[in-house]
């Protein structure tokens, strides 16, 4: 199901519906514009979690530049927007989005990288945030539920046996 299923499961009414669908187009095309981005190699220390919050030495505001280069591609005018900003949770509306796609575009930088990751007390190990999605999938064959948690960054877990398995992205 893509994004206007949901849209349909959220709305009951034509103007909710319309809204909603326009947010989520703009934001899948957002984000649709990070996937295969070139962007900085960032120099990572994978004892610093979340990666966010001080596990990243350097390379941030290169990634944060690369996020607002996006947004004015699609003429969205963001305002001012800082590292800290994007830290701290503290972007509301339109600018809370330049939030999500920066976590998604960190999330990308360091993908690949082979690290291992743990969720630390229930938050994603890259950006910091507390599960958004759970995904719950059952075999038929052998009853098994296999989990999958996602956090704001798209960065997903899947445990095995244990509630400290890594995340290795």
């Amino acid at each position: 199901m893509d994004y206007r299923g949901y849209v349909d499961l959220l709305c009951s009414t034509e103007d909710c519906r319309s809204e909603l669908e326009e947010v989520l187009r703009v934001f899948v095309e957002l984000l649709d514009d990070v996937k295969g981005l070139r962007l900085p190699d960032l120099d990572v220390d994978p004892s610093r979690l979340p990666l966010l919050a001080g596990g990243v030495r350097g390379g941030l505001e290169g990634v944060l530049e690369i996020v607002k280069d996006i947004f004015r591609r699609h003429e969205l005018d963001v305002g001012y927007v800082s590292v800290r900003d994007v830290m701290e949770g503290s972007l509301e509306g339109e600018r809370a989005l330049v939030s999500m796609l920066f976590k998604r575009a960190l999330y990308e930088a360091v993908r690949g990288k082979s690290l291992r990751l743990q969720w630390v007390n229930g938050r994603c190990p890259v950006c910091g945030s507390i599960p958004i999605l759970a995904i719950v999938r059952r075999e038929a064959r052998f009853s098994q539920e296999t989990f999958y948690t996602l956090g704001a960054c798209v960065a997903s877990w899947s445990p095995t046996s244990t509630s400290n398995a890594p995340l290795v992205v």
